[in-house]
């Protein structure tokens, strides 16, 4: 029981660390790896944090759902990157 939580706590903090890494230093990191795209980093962190939780929590549900959200960044990007623009006007208009 204390393994599995040292576990996910680990696994969260790990997740974590690895997303504001690729956010706020992303120029740092193509410096050294042309390469790099923030996309598919947290792709990727998104999809093994996530089979990693499902099989800590022996659950096949959790597994399918980091599949499919795993899949859907890309479009979300897309979605965010094309309409930010009518996102933050919504987003306005709903808290006044």
């Amino acid at each position: 029981m204390i393994f599995r939580k040292i576990i996910s706590i680990s696994l969260v903090v790990l997740f974590g660390t690895a997303v504001m890494g690729a956010l706020f230093f992303t120029p740092f990191l193509k410096q050294y790896y042309p390469g790099f795209s923030t996309v598919i980093f947290i792709s990727s962190a998104i999809f093994f944090a996530g089979i990693a939780y499902a099989i800590i929590e022996r659950n096949i549900a959790i597994g399918i759902l980091t599949i499919f959200v795993t899949m859907l960044i890309p479009f979300i990007k897309m979605m965010l990157a094309n309409y930010w623009e009518w996102v933050l006007y919504q987003f306005h208009a709903f808290f006044r």
